[in-house]
């Protein structure tokens, strides 16, 4: 059986934080494989889009910024050492990798727990704030002007 996936109007249950199950409408989007059909609610998929963006921008930035300025500029030590043991491309990609697992789990349990859907938008907040923003300025005032 291939895989198909549809768009349905319908329920979705969730679970607040004080453990009470209720059904609100919404669009679900269902995935049919062989074995399972898979539902996430429109909300959590877009959130998680936008967290997903907020990471690919991050590591074109910072993969910019790092060429450009060198790897001490990375502000996180993990990562920095990381990249001076790894080599910068294979650090990101570890790093980005792990943090798109994260992004997936958070956006498949905002689908039950609502709670979870402000979360991702905080984050989201958080890149843009933090590592989105930064990077575009180092790089806006270290870029040579033609």
């Amino acid at each position: 059986m291939p895989i198909k996936f549809d768009i349905v109007k319908g329920e979705t249950e969730h679970i607040s934080l004080n453990g009470q199950r209720s059904r609100n409408p919404t669009v679900l989007m269902r995935l049919h494989t062989p074995n399972s059909t898979l539902s996430i609610s429109r909300k959590a998929l877009l959130l998680g889009a936008a967290l997903i963006l907020c990471q690919a921008l991050d590591a074109v930035l910072t993969y910019a910024g790092l060429h450009m300025l060198g790897v001490e500029m990375e502000g996180n030590a993990f990562l920095r050492n990381m990249m001076y043991t790894y080599g910068m491309v294979p650090a990101l990609c570890i790093a980005k990798s792990g943090a798109l697992v994260g992004v997936v789990v958070l956006m498949l349990a905002a689908h039950r727990r609502k709670w979870i859907r402000p979360v991702i938008l905080l984050l989201s907040l958080v890149y843009v704030a933090l590592a989105v923003v930064p990077w575009t300025v180092a790089l806006w005032y270290r870029v040579p002007t033609l």
